[in-house]
């Protein structure tokens, strides 16, 4: 199950849409079976810094929500360059910890491989305890 966070931008306090904009996109999710993790708005010109589109990507950084729900992409961003730079950085950043992860395991392997003394992957966790328990006593 997908958790989703929700976006919502209007340009002006005034504008009526950002009701309407959350009840769509609440209703998308809920239509899916997705859960709402997090549900932002906001009330301020494209120009202006995003300070609730910044946390809703925080969120996704963590890993909090899968996806992020947008009524219309002109509510995420003001220009097209503005959207790419988003939809850009995610798969990279995406590739930046499958590498990490690879390198890892790749370590982890090496180090059962040539039997590193006092490596945690060379032995099983219980026989490493129960070493470390034992030099204390």
């Amino acid at each position: 199950m997908f958790r989703a966070g929700l976006y919502a931008r209007v340009s002006t306090d005034d504008q009526q849409t950002l009701a309407m904009q959350n009840r769509a996109v609440r209703e998308y999710a809920t239509r899916r079976g997705w859960t709402i993790a997090i549900q932002v708005r906001e009330a301020n010109s494209g120009a202006a810094r995003r300070e609730a589109r910044e946390r809703i990507l925080e969120a996704a950084r963590r890993r909090e929500i899968g996806l992020v729900l947008v009524w219309r992409l002109d509510r995420w961003g003001r220009s097209v360059t503005d959207l790419l730079a988003t939809l850009v950085c995610w798969p990279f950043a995406e590739l930046q910890r499958e590498i990490l992860r690879a390198r890892t395991r790749a370590g982890l392997a090496q180090g059962r491989h040539q039997q590193v003394r006092d490596c945690p992957a060379s032995s099983d966790r219980a026989t490493s305890v129960r070493r470390i328990l034992g030099a204390k006593s």
